[in-house]
């Protein structure tokens, strides 16, 4: 599991479906149409947020990014959408946000910079707002009933709030993306909600051990960050492994990385 990669959104019916395509229009003609429209586009990022060489080839993929917020935007304008709509809209809007603080960040072979995060708080407290709206209005959070897991192969929120969490510094910040991610128990595709959100409270837990008070995300100093973290669980065993590395020496110039793993229990 790692959460500084956007996750796939499946295109309901792929290849020749309406908005599967570079196309994008003024405003969305249907909630499908937008669906498709950042399946296919967020596919061309992916080539770009995989191949570090390629990141200075990033402006025409920030612009339809831009473009398809506009869509949507006009597109939940001019339509009187139910409350199921709106969380739809609100789960491709967390991913296109997802995306762009994705593409805003060097990758860290570029810059070797885990502090490069930090400029994008406002990114990262959006898209928990955004997040948060979305789970609020679900089937499940408007019935009262909030602990039978929900199942998504299409909305994608667990990548980007674990992303939040882990990448995020901000203490209120990343504390908040752990607790939707625990309250509102999601599964998509392999990705376990509650596991996810257990997952951030150990690495806030690893990154802010003996830092004193943590007010704000640089109070969390470079050496402190976890990077490359991956995680595999052992369900029958209800364990969790953690594998993760820290930079020793100066942000600017260390270049040592020493690896560590960790356990989670559950």
């Amino acid at each position: 599991m790692i959460g500084s990669q956007p996750m796939e959104l499946a295109a309901h019916h792929g290849q020749g479906a309406p908005g599967f395509c570079a196309s994008i229009p003024t405003s969305f003609s249907s909630i499908e149409e937008a669906r498709n429209s950042l399946a296919y586009n967020a596919s061309q990022c992916t080539i770009i947020l995989e191949s570090p060489d390629k990141y200075s080839e990033r402006a025409p993929y920030l612009q339809m990014l831009t473009k398809w917020g506009s869509a949507v935007d006009a597109f939940e304008s001019q339509n009187s959408l139910s409350a199921r709509s709106i969380q739809a809209i609100r789960l491709l809007q967390v991913n296109q946000r997802f995306i762009e603080m994705s593409f805003a960040v060097p990758p860290t072979s570029i810059t070797h910079r885990e502090t490069d995060w930090d400029l994008h708080l406002e990114d990262c407290k959006e898209i928990v707002s955004l997040a948060s709206e979305a789970l609020q209005t679900s089937p499940d959070a408007l019935d009262g009933v909030q602990q039978r897991p929900s199942f998504c192969f299409d909305g994608v929120l667990v990548g980007p709030l674990f992303a939040v969490g882990h990448k995020c510094r901000d203490p209120f910040v990343r504390r908040e993306a752990a607790r939707l991610l625990k309250k509102y128990p999601r599964q998509e595709g392999i990705w376990d909600s509650v596991l996810a959100g257990r997952v951030v409270d150990k690495l806030i837990s690893l990154e802010e051990q003996g830092l004193g008070t943590v007010e704000k995300s640089q109070d969390v100093p470079d050496c402190a960050r976890l990077n490359e973290v991956q995680v595999t669980f052992d369900i029958e065993g209800r364990l969790g492994t953690i594998w993760y590395k820290r930079r020793l020496g100066s942000p600017l110039t260390g270049t040592l990385i020493r690896q560590f793993k960790d356990h989670i229990k559950w």
